[in-house]
């Protein structure tokens, strides 16, 4: 098995949103960083729809770390300039589901979003939006392996393992974006079970 030399300082399973996110706004502070995707991108993903809280978030992190392709799917008027697929999302509904009985008016919730001061908010297309960031990621200097599936890590005293099929990466920290298939979930001996993911929490509707 051949082993990389190199020691990067962050290293990231993952490139949907949150892990290009991060991985762009480490590197844009100078840090040598590397991703792993075990599909390639463009990719099939579901989802996103967003909420005002994740919509300032991204324009937030974008002003702040200046990286503004995070802020792009924040809202339909930064959107429109950038995105060529979106959806346009101006109400947001919740209905509170009771076991054997029928949902009364009182259980029921309907957001509307409003056009200002940033514009309705937006439904993502996946494919596009993880492609766009991950490119965003490798123009701030990312290193990125799509097609590689990480198969362990081991912990060690001052660095991380990253096994890959053909070769091992060793890196300072280790950021798991696998969400419910997180590699270090599965391996972790030390997780409560009560905070182990069910399939039930990635619903969205």
């Amino acid at each position: 098995m051949k082993s990389q030399t190199k020691i990067y300082d962050v290293a990231i399973i993952g490139s949907g949103i949150s892990g290009s996110s991060l991985a762009c706004i480490l590197a844009k502070k100078g840090l040598s960083v590397i991703i792993f995707e075990q599909n390639s991108h463009p990719r099939f993903a579901i989802g996103e729809s967003m909420i005002l809280e994740s919509s300032e978030m991204m324009r937030s992190l974008a002003k702040f770390y200046d990286v503004p392709e995070i802020n792009y799917y924040s809202s339909v008027k930064t959107a429109t300039k950038t995105v060529n697929s979106y959806g346009v999302k101006k109400h947001f509904g919740f209905v509170l589901h009771q076991e054997g009985e029928v949902a009364t008016d009182d259980d029921v919730l309907q957001a509307i979003i409003p056009d200002k001061p940033y514009g309705h908010e937006i439904h993502i297309f996946r494919q596009d939006s993880d492609y766009l960031l991950l490119q965003a990621a490798i123009k701030y200097g990312c290193e990125v392996h799509q097609k590689t599936t990480v198969e362990d890590i081991t912990l060690q005293k001052n660095k991380v393992i990253i096994k890959t099929p053909k070769e091992n990466f060793q890196a300072k920290f280790v950021v798991d974006g696998g969400n419910f298939g997180s590699i270090i979930r599965k391996n972790s001996t030390s997780t409560p079970k009560k905070c182990e993911p069910k399939p039930e929490d990635f619903l969205r509707i």
